[in-house]
């Protein structure tokens, strides 16, 4: 555990340090705002030859148990530069795909509101693909120790380089705000990366209430790399077999890439109910697969036990299997995040700024999917297709 909080604790004091000083240099010029939040969390599975591997995140290995996919510190300061613009940036430290905690800029945005009820910003912006995007990273305002990896893991791009508007208005009796955006966003994982560009879209909000339903809808072009063992393989059968055209369908760039949501939230203060479905589809390199959960919790005091059930599954695969190729099965089943589960989970707020949660979830991989898991060592000995594999999750979630 001290290998994941020995990083975290020395970037907070950083940036806390860096921060006060520059502010105290600075407070009778500009007005300064810094919050923070943070999150530690445990990981434990009943099954040694797999690891819980977030689909988002893609890791090729965990410690047991895991401190590490969870855990994360991150500070966020904002300047008024005027009555009508502000900068705001935000850093966050967590596990990275080299398996280190370097701090890297999640948020980096110029905003100005151009009228009352419209808002212009431009930089490094959160990609509103889901219902909790722009929190994605704080865990405390969350029910869950994290968002439902059936759903969460069916995109990887949290973050988009470009720029977006913020229309608010009302509709009937509803408060509705449209947010269209554009611009590209790149990931990498241990064995390639992931490029999104030219990515166009629209996020159309509905309030009334304790109900917010949200739509979301983007298009852009895909570009994907792999360099791992199992893909380089496969490549290798595919070219001797004279499938070039396989080849193409699985690595490189200028795919058609879509992606859609809709969700709803029911929050009284007494009863809470989220439900979201999600769907991803390409024209190459990825399957098509979508993914949905419900969850529901109710807040007795300080204490809101909550239930989850999620599920995703492939549509369309990005290749059927070929018995001439004997490689491929197993490269698909690895690129296969289908599996459904059941969460049972409790949040207890212990303080007005923490929360400590605890989830255990029993997930069900589907015969030809890995799931959220990976083998941990060889492939074919420990693979976690077709297996029920219980995990017991716990984080102390907080803000500053």
């Amino acid at each position: 555990m001290m290998s994941c909080l020995g990083p975290l604790l020395r970037l907070a004091a950083g940036l806390l340090l860096g921060w006060t000083f520059t502010a105290g240099a600075t407070e009778h010029i500009r007005p300064w705002h810094l919050s923070g939040f943070g999150t530690i969390g445990g990981v434990w599975l009943d099954d040694g030859a797999v690891f819980f591997n977030h689909p988002a995140k893609s890791r090729d290995r965990a410690s047991r148990p895991d401190f590490d996919t969870d855990s994360r510190i991150g500070l966020q300061a904002s300047l008024t530069l005027s009555d009508r613009a502000d900068l705001t940036v935000q850093v966050m430290a967590s596990e990275n795909y080299r398996g280190t905690y370097e701090p890297r800029i999640t948020w980096a945005y110029a905003r100005v509101n151009v009228t009352p009820g419209m808002t212009l910003r431009g930089g490094k912006l959160r990609a509103p693909f889901f219902m909790h995007s722009d929190s994605l990273y704080v865990n405390y305002v969350h029910p869950w120790v994290r968002p439902p990896v059936e759903v969460y893991g069916l995109n990887p791009f949290s973050d988009l380089d470009g720029v977006d508007l913020l229309y608010q208005t009302r509709v009937g009796a509803f408060g509705m705000v449209l947010q269209p955006y554009y611009g590209k966003g790149r990931v990498r994982f241990p064995s390639g990366t992931a490029r999104l560009d030219d990515s166009l879209g629209i996020r159309v909000g509905l309030e009334k209430g304790p109900l917010t339903i949200q739509f979301g809808h983007a298009r852009g072009r895909l570009a994907l790399r792999y360099g791992d063992p199992l893909f380089l393989l496969l490549r290798g059968q595919l070219g001797a077999a004279g499938r070039d055209g396989a080849v193409a369908r699985l690595s490189g760039r200028g795919a058609d890439a879509r992606f859609d949501s809709i969700g709803f939230e029911w929050d009284d203060d007494e009863f809470l109910v989220i439900g979201e479905y999600a769907r991803r589809s390409a024209s190459r390199f990825i399957s098509t697969a979508d993914g949905a959960h419900i969850t529901a919790a109710y807040r007795l005091g300080s204490v809101t036990p909550f239930v989850t059930i999620a599920r995703q599954r492939i549509v369309d695969p990005v290749l059927h299997d070929d018995p001439g190729i004997p490689v491929l099965g197993p490269y698909l089943t690895s690129r296969n995040q289908s599996q459904r589960s059941a969460t049972l989970g409790v949040r207890w707020d212990l303080h007005p700024k923490a929360a400590l949660k605890a989830q255990w979830t029993r997930s069900r991989v589907d015969h030809r999917a890995w799931g959220a898991f990976f083998p941990d060592g060889d492939p074919t000995a420990g693979s976690p297709a077709g297996r029920t594999i219980d995990m017991l999750s716990v984080s102390l979630d907080f803000i500053f």
